[in-house]
């Protein structure tokens, strides 16, 4: 009897110990999660604004785009909303 005491014992110990950290890992998380990342670029915003509102400039420092620059072609404005970039390649790395 006193056997089953002691193995009980040890059982609610470590019922209670997973318990707690389950309970520690569970009120340490943040209802909502996200992600930041930010980098200083040295130049002037207007010349930044014109690499990123360009699609045919943005597209000039994709990874792909050195691949295969003729598998590229572009739609509507030049810049801002509509601006469409598309591809269409036989590279099996594109």
């Amino acid at each position: 009897m006193k056997a089953l005491k002691i193995i009980g014992g040890i059982i609610f110990v470590l019922i209670a110990i997973i318990a707690v950290i389950a309970y520690s890992i569970i009120s340490g998380q943040p209802a909502e999660g996200g992600l930041e990342d930010s980098i200083v670029i040295n130049a002037p915003a207007s010349s930044v604004y014109e690499e990123m509102v360009n699609i045919e400039k943005l597209d000039a420092w994709s990874p792909w785009y050195n691949l295969d620059p003729d598998a590229y072609t572009y739609e509507g404005p030049e810049a801002g909303v509509g601006a469409t970039s598309k591809w269409d390649s036989e590279n099996p790395e594109l």
